[in-house]
């Protein structure tokens, strides 16, 4: 049985590239080792940076750089749960908990500098159906990459076959990607009122769709194989069992932990220059939260689109079913400012004609969960009154006043206000006509 001499092959850079490519003596030197652990503690960090330097402000949220680090440490331990348990059931009584978790975070956290790719601006080099593409692709690339250096790992380090890690590692991913199909928001599909998602929001649609289909189609798979390699009782043996040096520990080269530490400082200048726009942005949206809609107009009226985050959409993502802030109370700040820019106007005013094409506005009696009162019907009248189109999007609130009957004078002299507002527009609209005619 071959020895490995802890002291003779520490840990190298290149130790860690040789793991990154499924080598088995690099996989057995980062499991064992507890200095490794730090090693891979510190490239989570670096893979929170490459993620969220351009991203968050990080001044004002440092939490997001351990956000990595917490799904990592749930991840890690679910998949371990699995891992141990298979290898109870194939009487590998010589390993605790303790050990496989350990073993396993170093590999899992190791693979964290296949993640600063997700470094790359693509927001900065295309534009936001082209980032999103890139992004997605970059998230597939390591996705893919991760999940094949992990069952090389389980596969390694339990002295199994590659359809048993398989099973394994495929089962615990089809349950996370559930898990975060579940958890994290994602546009919505709707077909009602002619809504039409940006080009962005579709291709993430259309990627949730396909994952839904393909963890929910293939759960029931890796859930029958798992009970069957772990009913089909084999004697295995955790790694450490199966080396002649029962103590393997093998030390950490000094270049190794400057690579690491280089993995995190490299991000830092590049702070410089994302860091104000993601000021700018954070500031936006805690005055948004505030409803102090004034300030936020004068905010964007004081500063260029390009001081922004590129391809930033302010709140609420109404492709996501964002309800608040209501669009036409931020419309009506910012027209109170006299000072918003004209981009921001833009886009909320796309944000008020999309939540009235999906008939959220049928209800002004207060029949429903949300309902609009009076003081807000009034500022959306006064919206209506200053928007550029606002008679087009008048005459879409109308359609939905067919039966509605008002339960105040105040409700129905507001009523009648939108019904003007959409009479005008056909009015200058026969009056035109009439032009072209005389003409």
């Amino acid at each position: 049985m071959r020895m490995i001499d802890s002291k003779a092959q520490p840990i190298t850079p290149w130790t860690i590239v040789e793991f990154l490519f499924f080598k088995r003596d690099a996989i057995i030197k980062i499991a064992a080792s507890k200095s490794a652990f730090w090693i891979g503690f510190l490239f989570v960090i670096a893979a929170g940076f490459a993620r969220e330097y351009d991203g968050e402000y990080l001044v004002a949220e440092p939490w997001h750089l351990i956000l990595p680090l917490a799904a990592s440490l749930i991840g890690c331990g679910s998949m371990v749960l699995l891992i141990f348990l298979f290898l109870k059931c194939n009487r590998a009584e010589e390993s605790s908990f303790a050990e496989v978790f350990r073993s396993f975070l170093n590999t899992y956290w190791m693979t964290g500098p296949l993640a600063l790719v997700y470094g790359i601006p693509v927001e900065r080099m295309f534009d936001p159906a082209d980032a999103t593409r890139a992004n997605l692709y970059l998230l597939a690339i390591v996705s893919v990459w991760r999940v094949l250096l992990t069952i090389r790992c389980v596969q390694v380090l339990c002295s199994t076959s590659l359809w048993r890690s398989v099973v394994i590692v495929l089962l615990f991913c089809d349950i996370l990607a559930m898990l975060a199909l579940y958890f994290v928001p994602g546009p919505i599909f709707m077909i009602m009122g002619g809504v039409r998602l940006t080009e962005s929001e579709r291709i993430i649609l259309q990627v949730r769709h396909f994952l839904i289909l393909l963890c929910y189609g293939t759960i029931l798979v890796w859930v029958i194989g798992y009970i069957s390699i772990c009913s089909r009782s084999r004697k295995l043996a955790f790694y450490r069992s199966r080396e002649t040096q029962r103590d393997l520990n093998p030390n950490v080269e000094r270049n190794t932990w400057l690579t690491a530490l280089a993995a995190i400082a490299m991000w830092i200048p590049f702070l410089f220059f994302t860091q104000p726009e993601q000021r700018l942005r954070w500031q936006s949206e805690q005055m948004i939260e505030q409803g102090n809609f004034i300030k936020f107009g004068e905010l964007t009226g004081a500063n260029p689109r390009e001081a922004f985050p590129p391809h930033w959409d302010p709140p609420p993502r109404v492709g996501y079913r964002e309800r608040e802030p209501r669009p036409f109370l931020v419309l009506h700040g910012l027209y109170k400012s006299n000072a918003a820019a004209p981009w921001v106007l833009d886009a909320y005013q796309s944000k008020l004609h999309f939540d009235i094409s999906t008939n959220r506005w049928r209800d002004f009696g207060g029949r429903s969960e949300n309902p609009i009162s009076t003081d807000e019907l009034k500022k959306m009248v006064e919206v209506l009154e200053q928007m550029p189109d606002g008679a087009k999007a008048a005459r879409e609130i109308c359609n939905s006043l067919q039966d509605h009957v008002a339960n105040s004078e105040d409700r129905s002299a507001l009523i009648t206000r939108i019904k003007s507002i959409a009479d005008s527009d056909n009015s200058d609209e026969t009056e035109s006509d009439r032009s072209g005619s005389g003409e």
